[in-house]
């Protein structure tokens, strides 16, 4: 989840295991919802359950690798994604995006 962008079916998928989980339902009981999936999902403070958006969180770890390579470039995880693409020392990495990239360069 930290290096690819997910699809939506699987990002559905995943909230529908934890709905499932969280209502007690499995294979052998078919329980009914008791609490809608946006009151799971509000915030601990606004009093909810504080269960996240997989696909919001999916976004937002992409987001920090892009973030910790222009701001990060001294850890040795940001050199060898940058030594591999070569994408030179510029502060905002230069990309050749070609279509055989590595799925996680291309979303980043």
């Amino acid at each position: 989840m930290q290096m690819t962008m997910l699809l939506v079916s699987i990002c559905d998928k995943i909230e529908t295991m934890t709905r499932d989980f969280v209502c007690g339902k499995n294979e052998h009981s078919k329980k009914p919802y008791l609490i809608a999936w946006k009151n799971l999902s509000t915030s601990n403070e606004s009093g909810g359950a504080g269960l996240r958006n997989i696909k919001a969180m999916n976004q937002t770890m992409l987001m920090k690798l892009g973030w910790d390579l222009i701001y990060k470039k001294d850890d040795i995880w940001m050199k060898v994604i940058k030594a591999k693409y070569k994408c030179g020392s510029d502060i905002i990495p230069r990309v050749n995006r070609k279509p055989e990239a590595f799925n996680l360069w291309r979303r980043i």
